[in-house]
């Protein structure tokens, strides 16, 4: 990929916060300065999408939807007073932002591996990255967008939940701000993407030493060790000798709920009927 800069990839996630993740062309203009318009089309940022039919007019002082219809080989709408209208086929150019670009770009930022493929966790809202160095730690990334819709983030928590509740991951957030109600399983941590970026850089780069800060804030891992020797839960270390590892290891693969708790210097496991 060509180096990006972080001013082009601001106007690519703030396309992308929008709920299509699309943008006419007039209101690329109206959003954007025309130079970094003439950037983001040509830089393979956004793709042409099909045509919007939906088009808005002055109508006795008030802005109108019309619906656009084929008229004499072009697009027209039908105005009370004078009749069809035609409209300009470039005021109805609709973009949609790459995906695959905006990923990608964020990977280099991190500087990842070219190489490496990222998972799609949830079509065109959240992906998986794979690892990235901060600071001294090795750190799984998400990549997650319109995380201020409850179903996405229920998507979101459950992959975490399902994949990284024993290994917390950084979750870049393609949102202007962080819901409310997004609380992320164990110690994996949402950033704001806008945050991450590093202001100092004409080029695309991520401050990797404020992404290592914000998921170091809880160095603790959640869950048991490998061995089932070791576990950490709800701020609290358990060490367990060999023969109660054994157990805990076949209530936990058996999905077995389990209460821990410390009592006059033992680790007291209460196993819970499912």
């Amino acid at each position: 990929m060509v180096r990006v800069t972080a001013e082009l990839f601001r106007a690519a996630c703030r396309i992308a916060q929008t709920a299509s993740g699309r943008m006419t062309a007039p209101n690329l203009k109206r959003c954007f300065p025309g130079a970094i318009v003439q950037k983001i089309v040509s830089s393979g940022a956004l793709l042409k999408a099909p045509h919007s039919l939906d088009y808005t007019a002055s109508f006795d002082d008030e802005e109108r939807s019309h619906d656009l219809q084929r008229h004499e080989g072009g697009w027209a709408y039908l105005d009370p007073r004078s009749g069809w209208v035609r409209v300009d086929g470039d005021a109805l150019r609709v973009y949609q932002v790459s995906y695959d670009w905006l990923v990608r770009a964020a990977m280099d930022a991190l500087g990842m591996d070219a190489r490496t493929g990222p998972q799609t966790v949830l079509e065109n809202k959240i992906w998986a990255l794979g690892t990235a160095w901060l600071g001294k730690r090795k750190t799984p990334v998400v990549l997650g967008r319109r995380l201020d819709d409850e179903s996405t983030a229920r998507a979101l928590c459950a992959y975490l939940q399902d994949k990284h509740a024993r290994d917390p991951a950084l979750v870049l957030a393609i949102v202007p701000d962080v819901p409310p109600f997004l609380h992320l399983p164990g110690q994996s941590r949402p950033v704001l993407m806008g945050d991450a970026i590093d202001g100092e850089s004409q080029t695309l780069k991520l401050n990797t030493a404020y992404l290592a800060e914000k998921i170091g804030a809880s160095p603790q891992r959640q869950g048991f060790a490998e061995s089932y020797r070791t576990c950490h839960h709800d701020g609290q270390d358990y060490t367990f000798s060999k023969m109660q590892a054994a157990v805990m290891e076949l209530l936990h693969k058996h999905g077995k709920p389990m209460n821990l708790s410390h009592n006059s210097g033992f680790t007291m496991v209460g196993i819970c009927d499912s």
